[in-house]
């Protein structure tokens, strides 16, 4: 019997994961639970996933959750952690209470209870700084935390460190996952806002438009998981291979940014709006300043980070991943996205 519990699990991301875990274990008993902050009734989420209800902010109601399905169901095999706040903008204390503090007490949780394996959904903003990252691997380490303009950044790359840390082979076993820009069919983060904004006319080409980005389909994320898993979990020597470590994941080739956001504008009939002309990245890193002054009581409409997300190369090399997790980043074709 393999029991998972995933945080977050009726998100984007989680119901992949639970869906990709069912056909791993389709020759296997699997018991999957989602804990998130509220019960979620779409058709994405597998109606054979238990749903939980509750905060990692809640240290007391995690535990009690977790003991409940140890007296009740038996022990869990695996977490994999996907649950964050993941806005562009908002207070340092929620970023932190949520991204580190949350994941400081899944983890104490985890070695409390024995709980063998745990896989953190962790993201490349962890290692930006303020340059492009041009087929880097995990070697690239983290930059100076004061020239990360983004408390996403920071927190995501604090957990990350939290969870890496506490890898302890014969206890608890962790590796931390980076997928790039998840995309696809039902996506409600990055296809919405392109479209909100293009609609509005406040999208623009920042930069040359030359800039090759990696994305990652949500079928590729989520089977990462599971690579992942299979890998801490098949023997001694693959675990001892890969526990403790951070992987980069993404479609197999990276994407020219600025054709690929045209495209799905074309794919939601919206190709009159295709982008071609913008403004230098200087001016629109300093407009980006400037909107991060004159807003600060609300998100502001450009900031510093989203400027150099939209003009930098960011692409990773996977040879790692590849070779520690068997991960294979197939190529998905683009079609309507919402």
């Amino acid at each position: 019997m393999i029991r998972a519990f995933i945080t977050g699990g009726g998100g984007f991301l989680g119901r992949h994961i639970s869906k990709e875990l069912f056909a791993y274990a389709s020759t296997h008993e699997i018991e999957i639970f989602s804990y998130s902050r509220s019960k979620h009734s779409d058709k994405g989420l597998d109606p054979k996933v238990v749903q939980l209800q509750g905060s990692l902010h809640d240290a007391a109601k995690l535990r009690a959750t977790i003991a409940s399905i140890y007296q009740k169901q038996g022990p869990i095999q695996v977490i994999f952690h996907t649950a964050a706040l993941t806005d562009q903008w908002g207070k340092w204390e929620d970023f932190y209470e949520t991204n580190v503090q949350g994941t400081k007490t899944l983890l104490a949780v985890a070695a409390e209870f024995k709980i063998p394996y745990f896989i953190y959904s962790s993201s490349p903003s962890v290692v930006f700084g303020n340059t492009p990252l041009c087929g880097v691997d995990e070697s690239i380490p983290y930059p100076d935390p004061s020239i990360q303009k983004s408390f996403y950044a920071r927190s995501k790359r604090m957990a990350e460190e939290l969870v890496l840390a506490a890898n302890s082979p014969g206890n608890l076993r962790t590796l931390a996952l980076r997928p790039h820009l998840i995309w696809g069919e039902d996506d409600p983060h990055i296809t919405p806002r392109l479209l909100q904004k293009a609609k509005a006319k406040r999208l623009k080409v920042i930069g040359d438009g030359k800039n090759l980005v990696s994305v990652t389909h949500v079928t590729n994320a989520a089977m990462a998981h599971i690579k992942a898993f299979v890998a801490l979990s098949s023997s001694e020597e693959s675990a001892s291979r890969c526990s403790g470590k951070a992987y980069f994941i993404a479609d197999e080739r990276p994407v020219l940014l600025w054709d690929f956001i045209n495209q799905i504008l074309k794919a939601n009939q919206l190709k009159e709006l295709s982008l071609t002309r913008g403004i230098p990245f200087k001016i629109a890193y300093a407009l980006g300043h400037l909107c991060e002054l004159l807003f600060r009581n609300q998100e502001p409409p450009l900031n510093r980070f989203i400027v150099m997300q939209l003009a930098h190369s960011h692409y990773f090399n996977l040879e790692n991943a590849k070779r520690d997790l068997g991960y294979q980043g197939n190529r998905h074709k683009i079609a309507t996205l919402l």
